[in-house]
């Protein structure tokens, strides 16, 4: 749990947002935001909640969890288009989508 990664990993996530353009918004040095990265310091609680609504977080988030494991479960995603449809009764997202086992259940309107 290190609030230097978490830090990165929304950095990243949202959209590769540098070092300095964070420490704009949050009009604190570039030194700064690296120092919390490296976990050499933390935000004073007024930053900490300004952070969480930058990033649409909570602090236990932002503080307590490992946001950067959740990373290799997004990297090797596919996105196809479909015809379009009404109704969908129920989806499924599986690490098999070929397996046959798990389908997108989709059930057209007349």
């Amino acid at each position: 749990m290190s609030f230097g990664k978490n830090l990165q990993h929304l950095r990243r996530m949202c959209g590769g947002i540098t070092q300095e353009a964070l420490a704009e918004k949050l009009k604190v040095s570039r030194q700064t935001v690296s120092k919390w990265e490296l976990d050499e310091s933390t935000p004073e609680m007024d930053k900490a909640i300004e952070l969480c609504g930058l990033f649409n977080c909570s602090l236990d988030n932002l503080f307590r969890e490992e946001m950067g494991v959740c990373d290799d479960a997004y990297t090797n995603l596919r996105v196809e288009t479909v015809p379009g449809f009404r109704y969908v009764k129920h989806a499924v997202i599986s690490n098999d989508p070929e397996g046959g086992r798990h389908q997108l259940g989709v059930k057209r309107c007349p």
